[in-house]
């Protein structure tokens, strides 16, 4: 059942289409830090495309948009476009923060 929970609280992320939905879900599930650590087969890096947490991604997606007939094929794609700019949106994120006088530890990258 815990399975279960995670699927209704993730659903509750919400999104206005099936791709801002698991970019919504992505972002509150993984750090930009873990996701550049995968990619969607596995090549140089781990898989993610077989992980219980993409089964749950499944899942919430078709709680949201049920009658979509294509929601694993959309859901698949926005997941590896997600993990493909992991490490652009990092180091983004790295900028903005270098620009507004923050401090950030280079060794984490």
């Amino acid at each position: 059942m815990v399975e279960y929970k995670g699927v209704a609280r993730l659903a509750s992320v919400g999104g206005s289409g099936v791709e801002s939905l698991t970019r919504r879900m992505l972002k509150f599930l993984i750090s930009n830090e873990v996701a550049i650590l995968y990619n969607w087969k596995g090549r140089d890096k781990l898989s993610f495309e077989k992980t219980s947490v993409m089964n749950v991604i499944y899942e919430a997606a078709k709680v949201n948009f049920p009658k979509s007939e294509k929601n694993d094929l959309v859901v698949a794609n926005s997941v590896k476009l997600w993990l493909k700019f992991a490490k652009a949106r990092m180091m983004n994120s790295t900028k903005k923060l270098m620009k507004s006088g923050g401090h950030f530890d280079n060794s984490l990258i």
